[in-house]
């Protein structure tokens, strides 16, 4: 199973009983992920682990404890979902290989530098071949 981290900005407290909703990323939709699961939210310095999260059309609800004894402040919060497949981007990308700092004097050194990086681009299969 993969695991994707998302994240969501609060602007306004939410009361114990209500849930945050953690926008799917591009291209990514409901059933990439795990239905209904279990997750850990961080907030005060405190795990609150065992939220029942769920897959819904506009994002992860993940539900703010009616048994909390505090509202949920506004803030930024990252929480970590299991998802159905795995994720094309970012763990998944290839890395190319290295490319050393330009130290060009001229332009024609520099254009020479920056045709080397296309080359890496393009073998590595990040950048499509000329047609």
């Amino acid at each position: 199973m993969s695991y994707l981290v998302l994240t969501t900005v609060t602007t306004f407290p939410h009361t114990p009983g209500t849930y945050i909703v953690f926008p799917y990323p591009y291209a990514m939709k409901q059933s990439d992920f795990v239905a209904a699961q279990p997750v850990t939210l961080v907030a005060n310095d405190r795990d609150f682990p065992g939220l029942a999260a769920t897959a819904e059309a506009d994002g992860m609800h993940v539900p703010w404890p009616v048994t909390s004894p505090y509202p949920l402040p506004a803030d930024e919060y990252n929480v970590e979902f299991a998802t159905t497949a795995a994720p094309e981007f970012p763990d998944d990308v290839t890395q190319l290989p290295y490319q050393a700092p330009s130290s060009a004097a001229d332009v024609a050194t520099l254009q020479a530098d920056f045709n080397a990086l296309l080359t890496k681009l393009r073998n590595s299969g990040q950048m499509k071949k000329a047609p």
